[in-house]
């Protein structure tokens, strides 16, 4: 805001010079007019007067003549000494009048001076606001013409490429760039004037830093391209923040590849996002590039018919009805052997609750089937095989009494089977906090429920820990009383912390997945130029709650200068809290914060963990950087705007050539003086030929334009008379000179025309009376 009050400041007072100085001029025109006139007049009528006077003189002298010869010629003497006096006389007064006339004329002059070096020091000061502005952003900013050639540039452009100013204009964009180890040879702008189309490319600059400058085309109100624009953005940090997910996702991969049991997840159109090596290439033999997009149906010569139709079926149920489905299937895995997996399948929902997906996992139970078999088998078999079974079969009374134990309590849970016979069997194995997993259990087998691989932890003799597998039957007489319950129980401490950690990995995964989603989708508001910035704000923090590992308990907040926007359903007051300032050009203008609004275990920075502080620094940093480029687009917009209405709204016929001669600017005052748009006289030099059509006229005059650019001639003040569209003739004033660029080198010409008909009925024709 402030830049542009200060533009619309410095506009007024350079619009304030210029009308000062016009009527500065226009006073000292008519003074000089009417002094000229009136000193015309003035010495019209003294010589008339005197000449009055001689003619009275001449008919005395005749007559003395014919009187009196001599004393004639003494009066005649004596009236030619009186007439020569007065001549002097009179002669004295016409000059002190002129003197008087020539010293106003200085007054007046001195004063248009004086206006004039007002004007320019305002202008002058207005351009250097306008580099000022330019030099302030951080972006860089150049401007091509259609020749490539570079017009303009600011101070980060400069900085990026190591040189001056001065050696960035008049060269093309690959020839700055050549020496840092750039390898494209057209510059983007240059591309997009080209194709029609905006273009980038990416550099490296100096010091190191990446840059993507982007180019567009430049076009004046008629949609005519008369050049192009070109911006760099700093993506260093953003290539560092994209290494380091791409580390974090190898990782993720690197995790998953490492569980044993398949994991994949799908898309709503069942193709495969992403999946382990376990399912690639143990279930189907095939890489996970190959899987990667396909769907099941497009495997379908490497997968089983049968397959293909549970794992399809299963997929339409969970997508249909959300939630999970789990069913078993038996396999003819990649290695040629037939497996029975137990899969898992549940529906995956995007941040607004929408099913976008299945993750499924799979475990082999090919082996728990064989162990139930065997404990069938070994059922029918005698008590000497059950003792050397690998797990452990109790026989328990309805009071917990032990009444026998066979298998391997001794490697299992380090009591020998003697030991266990007539001590309770639940005290024993679940004392104290394991009691309470027992409450249902217990009451349920009693009512005649049996346990059919149910996982307790039990505690060992030595005190340790273990999880182990329980299936039961109760043995009951004729009248259904509860006889004792046979209970057979496996290991599965090493399995159990195996499924543990895969379900922690897949854990882990879905939260990358979340905080990936969340960034790129705040990635992709905050490159949405379509898009306001309270929409952008909006649509960044409802993406956030659902992105943190509480979401049900997790509220956001951005705000940025007046712009204050929140999402989260949660309630109450907030009980942990992490932030991120959002910084722009270097001023912290805002907060994204983030509140768990219910007590969570502390991790890193709190209940909050490190990846959650990486993704929130990012939102804010990606949000920062956004506005400063909006802001730094928008200031360059209304820069370019500023100068364009300038020359479109002066008073004067503005217009400017090239070295051949050719009109390339030609603004609104010219069109209305001459009669000729701009379209009819843009691009060649056919508007000598219109204004002057005679062939004599028409050669001074454009000798007099090629003066300017070759022989660096000055014309001021040199008035001719144009032939308008209509027929009409016109007295124009025209100031000109030459231009030229940083090097010296002239580029041509720039030339003021005032329309002086008024004042002049006709005009100088001759360029060297200047």
């Amino acid at each position: 805001m402030e830049r542009q009050e200060k533009i619309d400041e410095l506009s007024a007072t350079l619009a304030h010079a210029q009308q000062a100085a016009d009527e500065a001029r226009a006073q000292a025109d008519q003074r000089v007019r009417d002094a000229r006139q009136a000193a015309l007049a003035e010495q019209q009528a003294e010589l008339e007067k005197l000449s009055a006077q001689l003619a009275d003189v001449d008919v005395r002298i005749e007559e003395a003549r014919q009187r009196e010869r001599k004393q004639a010629r003494e009066d005649y003497e004596a009236e030619v000494a009186r007439t020569l006096k007065q001549v002097e006389d009179a002669q004295g007064e016409a000059v002190e009048t002129h003197q008087e006339h020539e010293a106003e004329m200085a007054r007046l002059s001195a004063e248009l001076t004086r206006a004039q070096s007002r004007a320019d020091e305002a202008h002058a000061v207005a351009c250097g606001e306008y580099q000022a502005i330019f030099d302030s952003m951080s972006e860089m900013v150049v401007v091509h013409d259609l020749d490539g050639r570079i017009l303009f540039a600011n101070g980060a452009a400069a900085e990026a490429v190591g040189v001056g100013l001065e050696a960035l204009v008049g060269r093309s964009c690959f020839e700055v760039w050549r020496p840092q180890g750039a390898t494209f040879e057209v510059c983007p702008g240059m591309a997009a004037v080209n194709d029609g189309a905006p273009s980038s490319v990416e550099v490296r600059t100096p010091d190191g830093r990446a840059l993507v400058i982007e180019g567009d085309i430049l076009r004046n109100d008629d949609g005519n391209v008369i050049g192009a624009i070109e911006m760099a953005l700093d993506v260093t940090a953003c290539r560092e923040t994209r290494g380091r997910l791409s580390a974090s996702l190898g990782f993720s991969q690197t995790l998953l590849d490492g569980i044993p049991y398949p994991v994949f997840f799908t898309n709503a159109q069942g193709q495969y996002q992403s999946c382990n090596d376990a399912f690639a290439r143990g279930i189907l033999g095939l890489s996970a590039e190959q899987i990667i997009g396909s769907s099941i149906r497009d495997l379908d010569e490497q997968v089983p018919e049968e397959l293909l139709d549970a794992m399809e079926r299963e997929d339409e149920q969970v997508l249909r009805r959300g939630g999970a489905e789990s069913y078993e299937a038996t396999i003819a895995c990649a290695d040629g052997r037939t497996r029975t997996y137990a899969c898992h399948k549940e529906a995956y929902r995007d941040a607004d609750g929408e099913i976008v997906g299945v993750v499924g996992a799979m475990m082999d139970i090919s082996g728990l089937q064989s162990a139930q078999g065997a404990l069938e088998a070994e059922r029918r078999q005698s008590a000497a095989v059950l003792s050397r079974a690998p797990a452990i079969i109790a026989e328990i009374k309805p009071d917990g009494t032990t009444a026998a134990v066979y298998g391997s309590s001794q490697e299992i849970l380090g009591y020998e089977a003697e030991e266990f016979i007539g001590r309770n069997w639940w005290e024993t194995l679940f004392p104290g906090e394991l009691r309470g997993q027992l409450d249902d259990v217990i009451g349920g087998m009693r009512a005649g429920l049996d346990l059919a691989d149910s996982a307790l932890t039990v505690q060992t003799r030595d005190g340790e820990q273990r999880t182990m597998s329980w299936t039961t039957a109760n043995l009951r007489n004729d009248d259904h009383e509860l006889l004792s319950i046979l209970a057979v129980g496996y290991d599965i401490t090493d399995r159990a912390r195996s499924e543990g950690a895969l379900q922690r990995a897949f854990g882990e995964a879905s939260e990358r997945v979340k905080k990936l989603r969340c960034l790129s989708n705040a990635l992709r508001l905050a490159d949405d130029s379509e898009l306001t910035l309270n929409e952008m704000l909006s649509g960044i923090v409802a993406g956030i709650p659902p992105a943190w590992r509480y979401p049900g308990i997790t509220t956001a907040r951005v705000r940025v200068w007046e712009r204050d926007r929140e999402a989260g359903d949660a309630s109450g007051p907030p009980v942990a809290t992490q932030s991120a300032e959002i910084v722009v050009n270097s001023e912290v203008a805002g907060e994204v914060e983030v509140r768990y609004h219910e007590a969570r275990p502390d991790i890193v920075e709190g209940p909050f963990t490190a990846e959650e502080r990486d993704l929130l620094d990012l939102i804010a940093e990606r949000i920062g950087d956004t506005i400063e480029r909006r802001s730094a687009q928008e200031s360059f917009s209304k820069l370019l705007q500023f100068r364009h209405t300038l020359i479109e709204q002066a008073n004067m016929w503005l217009m400017a050539l090239d070295r051949s001669g050719n009109v390339v600017l030609w603004n609104r005052a010219a069109e209305k003086i001459s009669g000729y748009s701009r379209d009819e006289v843009v691009g060649h030099d056919e508007v000598w030929e219109m204004l002057y059509p005679d062939d004599d006229y028409r050669a001074e005059v454009t000798r007099a334009t090629a003066e300017v650019i070759l022989a660096s001639r000055v014309i001021e003040d040199w008035e001719t008379v144009i032939r308008r569209k209509d027929g009409t003739e016109r007295v124009v004033s025209w100031n000109s000179r030459k231009l030229i660029d940083d090097d010296g080198t002239t580029i041509g010409s720039v030339t003021i025309g005032r329309d002086v008909s008024a004042r002049r009925s006709g005009a100088n024709t001759d360029p060297s009376s200047d």
